[in-house]
């Protein structure tokens, strides 16, 4: 029996029939079955612990490693194509944008006015994704030629977020889209430009995500509590 509705076993399964339910309040769903054939692929994936003490001491290490970097800038540096131009120019454009987004307001009562709540919510939707996302730009332009120009720039900005609460107005239960500006496309680019954060800026903006995540992991927790926690058999 399992508590939880997601459960991701560390060695894989034989090949077979295998069958499962779910019970909720007393309540039981008919069984449900899958099989593995015979020549399925084997793919295991460890225990959380394992595959963390396998990153990389430094950084990146995401989508790549520390030794990777410097044969990624030769190649990048001889390539010619599109998307590269495309990067570099939009990248060129945010070093002259403002690397400063102010903390959002509170989103009004959506059942007391709900084109009120619509007009903020979407504004601070589309600001702080393309606020977000442009760090994540930079950092990757960085990445990718070495210009700290860009790798300091996606620092500041990913410091301005940082200075927002993450239990006040971009808290996950109160405005989920803002929260996820920030953890969607903000982890690739602090992991990118990481040694050009200030000992004070990558203080904050760990602790920022440290509670971010803590937020998202309760949200999924509460949703499971009581009588919505479905146990699997």
């Amino acid at each position: 029996d399992l508590t939880e509705p997601v459960y991701l076993p560390e060695k894989a399964f034989a090949p077979g029939r295998y069958f499962w339910r779910w019970e909720s309040g007393g309540e039981q769903s008919e069984p449900f079955t899958f099989e593995i054939a015979p020549g399925a692929v084997t793919l295991e994936i460890p225990p959380a612990a394992e595959w963390l003490a396998r990153f990389a001491a430094g950084h990146p290490r995401i989508y790549g490693t520390p030794g990777q970097v410097a044969d990624l800038r030769a190649r990048f540096a001889q390539s010619t194509s599109p998307t590269k131009d495309k990067l570099l120019a939009d990248a060129a454009w945010l070093l002259g944008e403002s690397h400063h987004l102010a903390e959002p307001p509170f989103l009004p009562d959506i059942n007391r006015d709900y084109e009120a709540w619509f007009a903020i919510w979407y504004e601070i939707l589309w600001d702080s994704r393309a606020f977000v996302k442009g760090a994540e730009t930079l950092a990757l332009a960085y990445l990718l030629t070495g210009d700290v120009r860009f790798a300091r720039a996606a620092c500041a900005r990913m410091a301005s977020i940082a200075q927002w609460d993450p239990d006040g107005s971009s808290e996950v239960n109160h405005n989920s889209e803002a929260h996820m500006s920030v953890i969607w496309h903000g982890p690739k680019a602090c992991d990118w430009v990481w040694e050009h954060f200030t000992d004070d800026e990558r203080a904050v903006v760990v602790a920022q995500f440290r509670r971010r995540g803590q937020n998202q992991f309760n949200r999924a927790q509460d949703r499971l509590s009581g009588d919505d926690r479905a146990g699997l058999s």
